[in-house]
This record gives structure tokens, sequence and C-alpha cells, in this order.
């Protein structure tokens, strides 16, 4: 459910008529169709927690139906790959020692979740009350004794769903390409869609999207069908976004290899490593050549230099190609999407901003099939800067040949 502070800020516009031919595909909420979507034993990125102690914040409180300003207990969360997480705990929960414990449980749920929905996070609020749990405004609010969630096993499914209105709402809800997928659909994915289709559709679709894409050795068949019979358009608009979907995705660590010679563009030595996979069959096989049919995976981990670990610092993603004989560069953006670029290092978007470098950042390059024709793929990062970057980079790149 999401929750806006005012409704001058967040305003999702509905600019369709969606063409409804027969009743949603579900009843109810889409986090409530399988349980096993991602479960407590999947892996998580959750790295850790220690406590900051007691401050004033202003959250959201169902229970109230209002945003409330008290003190709480504060603790930074750290997860692998992302930036660190305030994880604000009611002081009802009367002791450190206690709202810690349930910091960490909620914390490695969270950690569970697809890491773009990391991208807008920058808290998580916990009262208790069993009340509906919240995303928007940059966090996901949980309230500890909504004991359905947990009993029944729908804590993550329920997690994802907050974490695409922090995360994916405000870069997607009222995009043309998410309005047409509504359009080109029959139907909604869920009576929740229909009834709320500005606010709630792309929340209930997109774990439905996950499923269908990553779990189908875990919902029947009868599910898979009927979500791809419901909704391929908005399918295809999830899958035309390049989302980092680690953990959740099946991780191709073992198949990166390092690409040689590391260089920064102000010519200092560096020991940095960068390491990129390209695979297909869903990662279990490494090549550089491809079909246009193939389902072509590229991933790569960075290892930055000692000096630049703990920095706050921005990754990059450059692809050359060719079209009608000229060499075009185009470079991923933080909203998945690759954008023309010029080649200048000051006009270069950022694949992903990193709040604190860690010692190995794994990124998401592409994920899908290509046209024939041969790519070359520059993978890097710099410390961040307004100015420009100083980007360190792999000297040659990475090339990719796909045929007919």
């Amino acid at each position: 459910m999401l929750i806006i502070r005012n409704a001058t800020v967040v305003v999702l516009i509905i600019l369709f008529l969606p063409k409804v031919l027969a009743q949603p595909a579900f009843s109810g909420g889409t986090v409530f169709v399988d349980p096993d979507i991602i479960r407590e034993t999947d892996p998580t990125i959750f790295a850790g927690i220690q406590s900051l102690g007691v401050g004033e914040r202003e959250s959201y409180d169902r229970r109230a139906n209002s945003f409330v300003t008290e003190d709480m207990f504060l603790f930074e969360a750290n997860f692998s790959g992302v930036g660190p997480v305030e994880v604000q705990v009611n002081l009802e929960f009367g002791d450190e020692e206690s709202a810690e414990q349930d910091a960490i449980f909620f914390a490695e749920a969270v950690g569970r979740l697809p890491r773009l929905l990391f991208r807008d996070l920058s808290s998580i609020t916990i009262h208790k009350g069993d009340e509906a749990f919240g995303g928007g405004n940059n966090n996901i609010l949980i309230h500890s004794e909504a004991n359905g969630y947990i009993k029944n096993g729908w804590l993550e499914e329920t997690l994802v769903h907050e974490g695409v209105h922090t995360s994916m709402d405000g870069r997607y809800a009222s995009s043309e390409g998410w309005i047409n997928s509504q359009n080109d659909d029959s139907l909604f994915i869920s009576t929740y869609a229909e009834d709320y289709p500005g606010r709630e559709d792309m929340a209930e679709s997109f774990l439905m999207w996950m499923a269908s894409e990553y779990r189908r050795d875990r919902v029947s068949a009868a599910t898979l069908s009927t979500i791809e019979k419901a909704i391929p358009a908005r399918l295809s608009f999830f899958n035309s976004l390049n989302l980092d979907m680690y953990p959740v995705a099946s991780p191709t660590s073992d198949l990166h290899k390092d690409v040689g010679r590391v260089i920064r563009t102000d010519g200092t030595a560096t020991e940095s490593r960068i390491l990129i996979s390209s695979s297909l069959n869903q990662g279990e096989a490494y090549s550089t050549s491809f079909a246009n049919r193939d389902q072509i995976i590229i991933s790569a981990k960075v290892l930055p230099d000692a000096d630049d670990v703990g920095s706050e610092g921005e990754l990059y993603v450059v692809i050359r190609e060719r079209e009608s004989g000229k060499k075009i560069f185009k470079a991923l953006n933080q909203d998945g999407v690759w954008e023309a670029w010029n080649a200048s290092l000051k006009s270069l978007p950022a694949a992903r901003y990193v709040a604190k470098l860690q010692a190995s950042e794994e990124l998401t390059v592409y994920s899908g099939t290509m046209t024939p024709g041969q790519r070359l793929i520059y993978v890097g990062y710099s410390p961040y800067t307004d100015d420009k970057p100083i980007i360190t980079t792999s000297l040659s790149p990475l090339m990719i040949d796909v045929s007919e």
C-alpha cells in the first residue's frame, strides 16, 4: 500500500482507460498468490547493523493514520552492493536490545528483495500494531504485529510490493511505456490493481513479473499461465528495464573473468580490478558469441582500489556498437535505460550511485536478447564528483558478437 506524505509531492495521473474485458486475474492482492516467490531461506544482502542511539524522527503510523514525530531507536543497516539504510524502531519496544532484534529480523527480510528496490530506500520504520505495511517517501513502513504476513509466509512478498512503491512508482508509473502497457493488456492482474490503477497497478504487477521471470520452479503452471495471459505487455515493460535483480536472480559470480589491465583517466596507477561475465542459459555457460534468439546475461564485478573503498562513488557502463555504419556510444543510466552518449566524461551518466564503495560491487549490465552485430562493453567506476569524473576502467573492453 502506497503512503503519500503530501498530495502535492507525488501525483500519479491516470492517463489511460483500461480495456477491461474480464475479471482481474487474481482476487485481492498479488502478495497472497504464493508465499514461495521469496522464502526466508533465500539469500539476503543484509550485512550487519549498528546502533545510532535514540533520535527524533517523523514517520507514518497506521494506528494514528497520520505522520507522527517522536524519539525512536535508530540503527544503520548495511547491505552488500547498496548504501546503508536507517532503521527506525518505536520506543514502545522497550529497550535497545529488543528493538535491535526486530531491526535485524526485518532488515534480513528486506535484504532478500532485488537490489533495484533499494534505489530510493533510505529508511525502514518499525512500529508495533497489527496494521498494513506501507511504501513511499524513501521508506518502507512495517507494523511488527501484522502476524499474518510472517506466519503465512507473505512477509517478503509484501516487502517487494512496498519496495516498488518506494523505488519504482516515482520513476515509471506515469511513464509513457508503462501507460502504453496498461492500455495494451486486456485486464488487471488483481482486483486491488483494478480498484487503484494509478496507485497500485505497478506494485501488484511487478511481483507477478518476478514470479514468472525468476521463480517459475516455485509457482504452479496454472499461476504462470494466468499471469502470462493477463498482463503480457506489462511483463514486457519490466523486461525492457534491465533491472538489478540480485540476489533474486541466479548469481553468475563463478563466471566472471578478469578483463585485464585497468587504467584511470587521469593516468594515476591503480590496483583496481574489473571482472565481467557474459553468459546464456540463465547464467550457466560463459560465452561471448550468441545468436539473436539467445537470452544473454551480462554482469560485472568492480573491485575498487583500496584507497577508494568506503568513498561515495558511481558505477558506469558504456556500450559501443554500429548503427548505419557509424560508431555509436550508449551509457546505462540509473533507470536501467541505455541513453546516447557523446563520449564526453563530463556528460557520462552513472549506472548506479553508491553511498560507500564496497570492496566488491556487483552490477547487472544486460539481460535479454540482442539484435545481430558486434558490441564493445566497458565497465568502470569513479569516486563521486560534481565535476568531470576520474574514471577507473578496463583498457580493453569485453567484445560480444551476436549472429542471426
